[in-house]
């Protein structure tokens, strides 16, 4: 089988950012299948090549990549204008495929969901939708969209993308009933979570007489809300010193300067911000990590999201704590792998990080449990091993 895999923003091994699509794709090529990406270079690193447009094989997949800067950093104008480019120019390479038998396209951004409904017509291949996020439900319930005509005129073009999909992947539960929300049918969806490298991850050796490390690894952005974090983190600075505890923030995003001047600003003593890190070196900075933080600002569509550090700190053996509810927390809950609090109650989510602060052994057995909990239901091999299902029986359709 050869996949066609779209991924505008594609993270290779040794750069920062999610390798899920790349370690989806290793998999499906260890178990024989072709696969061949388009991308920009935008998160590659160095660049390799003068090219405008060129190709290269990297551990036995082909890469095509156009040269289409990207950053979170990059005025939002400018923003739109790379997912346009690279939705244009990625569409003029489609007579270099031949025999494709998925067209496989990954939101965000949602003109590379457009790109593989193209493509896939004139491919005559299944087209699969694999939805990081759900648009337009996001930027409407985060207020980002406000005009009635506007927001009419996304879900209807939206709807109509979604209905064009031989099978939509969707990240969790709650994404997939935001989605049939758009009168798509559940049979028409499958759940696929994030999931998570777990070779990455090794053993744990915590030591119980150090300073406790309390982690945030993730984006600086307006969905993750950090200000709420900043300031929870100043009702627990009341309660310990900092000698005890410390919040390591590891990450950036358009949002990384106001955080750093509000804990300034909040006189946070026992704080410490660090550069986003290389995937490769996230288990080696959560080793010895005793509970990791997941933080989404107050909007409740946001609940749904399949936050990739979740599924770092669990394959790590820690513990987790969440500022907001929904289908994950169900997960922690059931399983004894985590906490939460309702979303926008700092109090609460204060009240949850003590508990664990305070009770050595409840945060070990809650970190055994998120382990397995990783192992059990988010292993991102497994994970691709399911997809790949998903492909198969469509290829019984063609």
């Amino acid at each position: 089988m050869h996949i066609l895999y779209l991924q505008q923003l594609l993270v290779l091994p040794g750069n920062p950012g999610t390798q899920r699509s790349w370690e989806m794709a290793q998999t499906w090529k260890e178990a024989g299948h072709k696969v061949s990406f388009i991308s920009s270079t935008a998160l590659l690193g160095k660049e390799e090549s003068n090219q405008f447009y060129y190709t290269q094989k990297l551990e036995g997949i082909d890469l095509h990549l156009l040269d289409i800067p990207y950053s979170h950093f990059m005025p939002f104008r400018e923003r739109l204008k790379a997912f346009y480019r690279f939705y244009k120019e990625a569409y003029k390479l489609k007579k270099v495929f031949q025999e494709v038998d998925i067209v496989l396209a990954y939101s965000a951004p949602l003109s590379t969901a457009f790109l593989g409904r193209k493509l896939a017509k004139y491919l005559k291949a299944p087209f699969v939708f694999e939805a990081a996020d759900v648009w337009p439900d996001v930027p409407i319930g985060m207020g980002i969209v406000k005009n009635p005509a506007l927001k009419f005129f996304l879900q209807n073009r939206t709807k109509k993308l979604y209905k064009s999909a031989s099978i939509i992947c969707t990240f969790t539960e709650d994404m997939r009933e935001q989605i049939q929300s758009h009168g798509i049918s559940e049979n028409d969806i499958q759940v696929i979570h994030n999931g998570v490298n777990l070779s990455r991850f090794g053993q744990r050796n915590p030591i119980a007489t150090r300073q406790l490390k309390i982690v945030y690894v993730g984006g600086l952005g307006m969905a993750n809300g950090l200000s709420q974090l900043l300031y929870t983190w100043k009702l627990i600075e009341k309660k310990w010193s900092s000698n005890k505890v410390s919040l390591h923030i590891v990450g950036e995003g358009n949002e990384g300067e106001m955080l750093r001047s509000l804990a300034g600003e909040l006189g946070l003593k026992s704080l410490i911000f660090h550069s986003v890190l290389p995937q490769d070196d996230i288990g080696e900075f959560l080793a010895d990590a005793d509970i990791g933080l997941v933080c989404v600002a107050p909007y409740p569509v946001l609940e749904a999201n399949g936050s990739t550090k979740a599924f770092e700190y669990m394959a790590a053996g820690i513990p987790i704590v969440l500022n907001y509810e929904g289908w994950l927390a169900k997960y922690l809950q059931e399983h004894e792998a985590g906490l939460s609090a309702p979303m926008g109650h700092l109090e609460t989510f204060a009240r949850q990080i003590n508990q664990l602060i305070l009770n050595p052994e409840k945060r070990l057995e809650m970190g055994r449990n998120a382990r397995r909990l990783a192992e059990e239901n988010f292993d991102r091999r497994m994970l691709a091993q399911k997809m790949l299902q998903i492909f198969d029986s469509l290829q019984t359709f063609v």
